[in-house]
């Protein structure tokens, strides 16, 4: 979505967590001009850990209890980062990452939970299975089921209301199931749920007995193996697996950066949510430390403080005063019983029964319907800050280019490599390359928008995009020059969005073994980029479109579906799984498939890109004067795009390229057959080899980590122009 302002101000939330999903919500409902919301997040699905329970029992299905934060970002207009935080830098004021470059803020929030403490239990780094995050720890979860057999045993350490919980729907998901898991909760205290009213603890211990739960009370687990719980008082729980649910521990690098941390390491917060040692610092949830009075480590202190999160985040960005935060005196706290019902405690009051379940159930699912079931999305057109020069006065030809102090900053930050052949590179007005002796100069050029917002990933797929040409010519990559136009933004926004385009740039570059060599940058309203990659390779070695034999076969080294399915996560109809898989098809380079192509002597090769499968295919018919027959039940397919396709999705590009349709024998009005008009970024590589060897290039092919690479037809004689391909 295109910014309602130049950008003047970066908000970077760190971690989606039940706070940061309401500041998403409401700063899309409200967007505030110039101001851009970039939301970091390593899993792209978050669950809600209120309905982690009824997950564990089967009664929520997958999608039902997470939040699709592609979906939610792109409705809401914000920018996704799609990695982990590593690190902060409070003084540059930049969040780090392990691997790619530094993001700058004006002001950053973190929601980024807890995790299980680990430190006091030898073996549980090894031998536990933290139940926080709750994304890795239901991945984890279901790869153990596969090896856990009847009879097994499982203890989960923590006496509190999530580990009592887990205990309780680990014991029924198994019985469901057929097997007889033995589950034991181990509670340091006298007994569980010490933070409740007795009441409340009396009946959650009627819970587990009458679902079959062991208890061990009044000593804490000291070490973990992968057969056992060792307790401190001697006692040993049987356990083959063994659940972490033991309370809150803060990550590491929050304290290291510099930041005011209580002694556990959470952020310490004030009553505006922000840091006392860094106002520009703002933590919410779990990983904080609510200074003015401690506060127990509960999702519903999140969800309450998100609206003041986002009120408070949009002052800030306005230079308004904040607004103090007052928690709630009482929480309410619903517990499932495993069984159809719940406990319900609420300051000394307790209650419970089949009813209790029914409140807690419509409260999860009202909670989600507001981050699930958005408002259709409102295309805003740019207008001018009060800051900015309006649209309509901003300059165009020379006087739309990054001024030159921005330009020098990123090329210094990008330290950038240089690389045998190039005589002058970037810095001087033009490149200069010197071929090697005897090899042939490849070049080609790509320009496309963004397919992605985030610039870093952005700048990667163009790059790997454009190379792909110069692998199906057989070229090795050597350097290239690009075109970069940013969105109308202030100076530091510029540089900020120009590090992180180039960066991925030269990311890619690198990969493929070339250098970054110069290129030009301007303004515009929105975010694209243009290479012109060079290649060299020995004249009488190089790959064309043409020399396909009849009766070989055709392989195809990467699925179909990408244009489809980022059409769909435009509109906001692809799930995130889906989306994610469209993206690292993109990322996969095709230098290995080309490698593999090259040594198995393929005949014809081509890149599958925007004119989709039909029609670079029909180029190769073309040119070597042959034709294809196409098995559609063999064509590879990212999955989700079919579906898509048969809803009516599709990339705008699919109808022009539809038209190649004249070129084809065979019905092409089904899903599977309308993806051979669906434009490919970042596509595979299409080639034709001898058929008898076919079936061991596509082995090779998915041992170099094309999973996807098959045999998708074969070559045939030339049957007049009409039939170029022919479906089978």
């Amino acid at each position: 979505m295109q910014p309602s302002a130049p950008i003047e101000r970066d908000i970077v939330l760190i971690g989606g967590g039940h706070a940061h999903v309401a500041v998403l919500k409401m700063f899309g409902m409200k967007p505030e001009p110039g101001v851009r919301i970039t939301l970091i997040a390593r899993d792209i699905m978050t669950p809600y850990s209120g309905m982690l329970p009824g997950l564990l029992r089967d009664v929520y299905s997958h999608d039902e209890c997470h939040i699709d934060h592609g979906k939610l970002t792109r409705w809401s207009g914000a920018q996704l980062i799609r990695a982990a935080a590593s690190g902060l830098d409070p003084v540059g004021q930049e969040v780090l990452f392990e691997d790619r470059p530094p993001l700058a803020y004006d002001f950053v929030s973190f929601d980024i939970g807890s995790t299980p403490p680990k430190a006091n239990i030898a073996g549980a780094a090894e031998f536990g299975l933290p139940i926080k995050p709750l994304g890795s720890f239901l991945t984890r979860l279901s790869e153990l089921e596969e090896t856990l057999e009847f009879g097994a045993a499982l203890a989960v350490i923590g006496g509190g209301a999530g580990g009592v919980e887990t205990a309780l729907a680990m014991r029924r998901r198994f019985q469901k199931q057929g097997v007889d898991l033995r589950v034991t909760l181990v509670c340091k205290d006298e007994c569980v749920l010490s933070g409740h009213s007795p009441a409340v603890a009396k009946r959650m211990e009627r819970a587990l007995s009458d679902a079959g739960v062991e208890v061990t009370l009044g000593s804490d687990a000291i070490e973990v193996t992968g057969k056992a719980v060792q307790l401190q008082d001697g006692r040993q729980v049987p356990a083959d697996v063994t659940i972490l649910a033991t309370g809150a521990a803060a990550p590491d690098w929050p304290t290291q950066s510099g930041l005011g941390t209580d002694d556990g390491g959470f952020i310490t917060i004030n009553q505006f949510l922000h840091s006392p040692s860094h106002p520009e610092v703002f933590a919410t949830g779990d990983c904080a430390h609510f200074q003015p009075k401690p506060l127990p480590k509960s999702g519903v202190y999140a969800v309450r403080q998100g609206p003041a999160l986002a009120e408070n985040l949009r002052r800030a960005a306005l230079g308004k005063p904040l607004e103090a935060w007052q928690p709630q005196t009482k929480t309410l706290a619903l517990m499932s019983t495993g069984d159809g019902g719940a406990v319900v405690s609420y300051g000394g009051i307790a209650a419970s029964g089949k009813w209790a379940w029914t409140w807690k159930d419509w409260i999860d699912r009202r909670w989600m319907q507001r981050y699930q079931v958005l408002p259709p999305m409102q295309q805003v057109l740019p207008k001018a800050s009060k800051s900015d020069t309006p649209e309509i006065m901003r300059c165009g030809g020379c006087g739309a280019k990054v001024a030159s102090p921005i330009l020098k900053r990123v090329l210094q930050r990008l330290n950038l490599k240089t690389a045998d052949g190039v005589t002058m590179g970037a810095g001087d007005d033009a490149a200069v390359l010197m071929p090697p002796p005897g090899q042939a100069l490849v070049q080609t050029v790509d320009q496309f928008r963004a397919i992605v917002d985030d610039p870093y990933l952005f700048g990667e797929i163009a790059t790997i995009h454009a190379l792909s040409d110069l692998y199906a010519m057989g070229a090795a990559p050597h350097s290239a020059l690009v075109t970069a136009i940013l969105p109308h933004a202030g100076e530091a926004a510029t540089e900020r969005d120009l590090l992180q385009l180039l960066s991925g740039v030269a990311k890619a570059l690198d990969d493929a073994g070339a250098v970054l060599i110069g290129g030009h940058t301007g303004e515009g309203a929105e975010l694209s980029l243009g290479l012109s990659v060079n290649g060299f390779a020995p004249l009488d070695e190089l790959k064309r479109k043409g020399g396909a034999q009849p009766g070989d076969a055709l392989i195809l080294t990467k699925p179909l579906g990408v244009g489809a399915i980022m059409a769909g996560d435009m509109r906001g109809v692809a799930d995130a799984s889906v989306v994610e898989a469209a993206i690292a098809q993109m990322r996969q380079s095709s230098a290995n498939a080309a490698a593999v192509l090259a040594d198995a002597k393929a005949s014809a090769l081509t890149d599958v890109t925007g004119f989709g499968l039909a029609g670079h295919l029909i180029e190769m018919a073309d040119a070597g004067n042959v034709s294809f027959s196409l098995d559609l039940s063999a064509l590879p397919l990212i999955s989700g795009a079919e579906a898509l396709v048969t809803a009516g999705v599709e990339s705008t590009m699919a109808p022009a390229n539809a038209a190649f349709a004249e070129r084809i024998s065979g019905p092409v009005d089904g899903a599977r057959a309308r993806l051979l008009f669906d434009p490919q970024t970042s596509g595979g590589l299409a080639a034709t080899v001898p058929a008898d060897s076919a079936a061991d290039i596509v082995e090779r092919l998915k041992a170099a980590g094309y999973e996807d690479a098959a045999v998708i037809g074969e070559v045939r004689a030339a049957s007049g122009r009409d039939h170029a391909l022919t479906l089978g």
